[in-house]
């Protein structure tokens, strides 16, 4: 939080940012991994100094809508590497303090290896002075990510197809009608044949052909 904060306070007084927090995990009231508990405690301290140009956004928010609203920044900087793969996918320029190994190759795939940061090898002066670099460059890495993602893209889209196309190609694993669907706020099934490619998407990757 040391890192974070001295950070935050830099950018704040450097430039004319405004500050979004997103939580991205979150936990019950009391619980050490809380997102929102740890974002409103750094957001009150920045708030003594910069009142107007820092929010924690609300934890009301589905994962698509959290997706979006991070896709509207101008650059992210992440602790959590789901939400650094929110922002690299909408094409935002990213930075991950990182707690583990594959979160580099995450960034890697994206052409942002070298702003993918790994705590354990770094101490707060080497974070903070990697996160500043990473803030200056972010136009450069912009352009940098833009040439790597549709790359990117195109392979998820491939390999989810790709595993959609297995399970129903093999009638042993999943059942005709497996999936269920809303319809006019009730549950029904659906044979695969009746499913767009979106429904069967969502159906078998969510939850192993059912809703």
């Amino acid at each position: 939080r040391e890192t974070v904060r001295e950070f935050l306070a830099w950018l704040l007084s450097g430039s004319n940012a405004k500050l979004l927090l997103v939580p991205h995990v979150l936990t019950p009231v009391g619980s050490p991994e809380s997102d929102f508990a740890a974002s409103t405690e750094i957001a009150n301290m920045l708030r003594t100094r910069w009142p107007d140009r820092v929010e924690v956004l609300p934890p009301e928010y589905s994962a698509a809508e959290l997706k979006w609203i991070i896709g509207q920044t101008d650059w992210f900087c992440g602790t959590r590497m789901h939400s650094t793969i929110a922002a690299l996918g909408s094409g935002v320029p990213a930075a991950s303090l990182a707690y583990s190994m594959k979160t580099r190759g995450v960034f890697a795939t994206c052409g942002l290896e070298d702003s993918a940061f790994e705590l354990s090898q770094l101490d707060t002066a080497d974070a903070l002075a990697a996160l500043k670099a990473s803030w200056v460059q972010r136009d450069k890495d912009r352009q940098r990510l833009s040439q790597h993602l549709p790359w990117v893209l195109a392979r998820a889209e491939g390999q989810a197809d790709s595993i959609v196309e297995s399970i129903i190609g093999n009638p042993r694993r999943v059942p005709p009608q497996a999936c269920r669907t809303v319809d006019s706020g009730q549950l029904r099934d659906l044979p695969f044949s009746d499913l767009s490619p979106n429904t069967v998407s969502t159906c078998v990757l969510n939850s192993k052909g059912r809703v």
